[in-house]
């Protein structure tokens, strides 16, 4: 991959969140001028922390499963991009996906 391929990927990642923030903030707006009550915003606060806790689990599950992936291809010498290989990063991160569903389904649960 150039150079010259990552700045517009960049520059769309970055439009992108930049996207998301705006809409986010003009939401809040919106609903801070129907003046809600003290409790409304108690339960959006701790609904966006819970939802913040999450998705850094989910992410840490899945990068540590990659990584462990790409472990295992490098300890057992695999190269290049061959179905072995794809498919093991593939199902890390599947396994990765998995194991934050079923730990938030028994939080949630509970």
């Amino acid at each position: 991959m150039s150079e010259h391929s990552l700045v517009p990927i960049a520059l769309f990642v970055c439009i992108t969140y930049g996207l998301r923030i705006l809409t986010d903030a003009v939401m809040r707006y919106l609903l801070l001028r129907l003046n809600p009550s003290d409790e409304v915003v108690r339960t959006l606060l701790r609904e966006e922390a819970r939802a913040r806790r999450q998705s850094a689990l989910r992410w840490g599950l899945i990068l540590a499963c990659s990584s462990a992936a790409l472990a295992i291809l490098e300890w057992t010498g695999w190269t290049g991009a061959g179905p072995g290989p794809i498919g093991l990063v593939v199902g890390a991160i599947a396994l990765g996906n998995l194991v934050f569903y079923a730990l938030t389904r028994r939080t949630t649960a509970d």
